[in-house]
């Protein structure tokens, strides 16, 4: 099991795996897994009765997790923030400056001053960055090389706001059209 350098350490580590467990430690061992089984459970009830609260809304969460980096929870708390449908939005831009993902634009005498992002709606904005993360990460995404052509020059946060700000037109766009992103386009992002 010890492999190149463990290997002149064999003694100490036969030493650390032989430890000493007593009553006490078992005690507070079996109190903290039983927390964390007692956890576990409140967070499936919490997790079944969100699910019976949106069963409303699937077409919209099913729309959602068609993309890349989003899951059911994600696209829970998306739908939660946003609505099940775009309506309110004109256009994906207005949803994009809702949720504070379009980059800022401060130019003074020609010169280009801060681009920061305005801070939206907190929920939503975390969502989707978190959701471009997994996106950034998706084997043959075209989120994934948009990721990579953007942060070899601006940064990977930077990046990850950018992909975050596709997703959400992208899913505006979808979601307006009340369609879920079908086969073939999704082919056609990976490609």
């Amino acid at each position: 099991m010890a492999r190149k350098r463990l290997r002149g350490k064999i003694p100490v580590l036969q030493q650390a795996a032989t430890g000493t467990l007593n009553e006490h430690h078992r005690f507070l061992i079996e109190q903290w897994l039983a927390l964390w089984d007692e956890l576990g459970l409140r967070i499936h009830k919490f997790e079944e009765r969100i699910e019976e609260q949106m069963r409303p809304f699937a077409a919209a969460v099913e729309t959602w997790t068609s993309l890349p980096g989003i899951d059911q929870i994600t696209a829970w708390t998306i739908v939660a923030e946003m609505g099940p449908d775009m309506a309110p939005f004109p256009t994906a831009a207005h949803a994009a400056s809702w949720a504070g993902l379009c980059p800022g634009q401060e130019e003074s005498a020609g010169k280009r001053q801060s681009g920061r992002t305005r801070q939206g709606n907190v929920w939503l904005r975390r969502a989707l960055t978190q959701a471009a993360g997994g996106a950034s990460m998706k084997k043959g995404s075209y989120f994934k090389a948009f990721y990579h052509r953007l942060a070899a020059r601006k940064g990977k946060k930077r990046a990850i706001v950018a992909v975050a700000h596709a997703l959400l037109t992208t899913a505006t766009y979808c979601c307006g059209l009340g369609k879920n992103i079908p086969t073939s386009v999704r082919i056609t992002l990976i490609a």
